[in-house]
Formats: C-alpha cells, sequence, structure tokens
C-alpha cells in the first residue's frame, strides 16, 4: 500500500501532538510521571543484557538499539537502528501499545519517541509551548477537545472525525509548530 505525501505528514502531525499534548499535560499537572527513566533497565528484558541503561564507552550499548530490543520484547517488530539513531515506530502503532511501551522501557533515548528524539529543552522552549497552545486552541475552536489525563498524567490519543478535521482547520498552526519543533531540533535544543 502507497502511502501519500499528506498522509505521511497527517501521520507525523498526529505523533507530534501526542506527545506535545503528553508533555503539556505532565508539565502542568504539578507531579512527577510514574514511569521508569530512560536508564532503568526495562520489565522482562531478555535480549542479553539489552534492557534499559544510557550508550557509554564502558556499556557499548547503543541507547536505540537497547530501546529496540525492549520495544521487540514487548510486541513490537522494529528493525535494530543504526547506532546514534532512534528505532522507527511503525505506522500504525495504537496509543495504548505505546503507552506501554513508555511504561516499561521508559523514554526513547533522545527523549520523545514520536518527535524524532527531541530533547526536553526542545519540547519546553517557551517558542513552542507558545504555538503548542495556539494549536490546541485551534483544534478546540474546530471541535476537537484533548482528552483529560489518567492518573499518570498520559493523554490517550485516539484518530476521530472531530480529530481529523480540526486537525485539517489548524493546518497553519500545526505546520508553524512542526517548523519551530524542527527548526530549535537543528540547533540542538531551545535558544
Amino acid at each position: 500500500m502507497r502511502v501519500s505525501a499528506r498522509t505521511s505528514r497527517q501521520r507525523l502531525a498526529t505523533s507530534v501532538l501526542a506527545v506535545l499534548l503528553a508533555v503539556g499535560t505532565a508539565a502542568c499537572s504539578g507531579e512527577a510521571p510514574d514511569k521508569p527513566a530512560a536508564d532503568a533497565p526495562a520489565a522482562g528484558d531478555t535480549a542479553g543484557g539489552t534492557g534499559g541503561g544510557d550508550s557509554t564507552p564502558d556499556s557499548g550499548q547503543d541507547p536505540g538499539v537497547v530501546y529496540a530490543a525492549c520495544m521487540r520484547d514487548n510486541g513490537v517488530e522494529v528493525d535494530d537502528p543504526k547506532p546514534g539513531e532512534r528505532p522507527q515506530i511503525p505506522e500504525g502503532t495504537p496509543p495504548r501499545v505505546l503507552d506501554k511501551l513508555e511504561k516499561v522501557c521508559g523514554e526513547l533515548p533522545g527523549s520523545g519517541a514520536m518527535t524524532g528524539g527531541l530533547s526536553s529543552d526542545v519540547l519546553k522552549s517557551p517558542e513552542v509551548e507558545a504555538l503548542r497552545l495556539t494549536y490546541l486552541t485551534c483544534m478546540r475552536k474546530n471541535g476537537y477537545e484533548q482528552p483529560e489525563p489518567d492518573a499518570n498524567g498520559n493523554v490517550s490519543m485516539q484518530i476521530t472525525p472531530e480529530y481529523t478535521a480540526a486537525q485539517k482547520a489548524c493546518t497553519s498552526e500545526n505546520d508553524a509548530l512542526s517548523k519551530k519543533i524542527k527548526e530549535l531540533a537543528k540547533q540542538g535544543g531551545a535558544q
């Protein structure tokens, strides 16, 4: 099945939105999220010592490869990334599976599994936050209400007709947000 560039952009935008909503919700909750750290060993890790942990010269383990192994251990078929890169989450992976991966495997090395390995500096920058709020305001004005977070601060996103219509109406706001995120990511963080 061939995926159009527009469909790919919509899926990327959906993924970016899901992470930004989760980050924004967690940041506003006033409590630390209840999830393992990126360097915590993964539960049920059986891939020969490839659970959790940052890549250091001493460990010899690339964090992307470690995370990919944890993903496979938890039912998501993914190839090992090249050294220094992050695993690519397969299109169509349900949000509940992504939530499970984050709880079991921790954050994807580089932070933000669905945002291209962005640092928290990028996601928390005042510029990104302002654009995110503009985008979310547009989404609400166009009929999409952000789901309430669960007890752990996680937001379960579902693509509904309301979401799709609002996403289409808020293309310019989403494009501005995506552009700023990419710009800051290329610069290596928030300015």
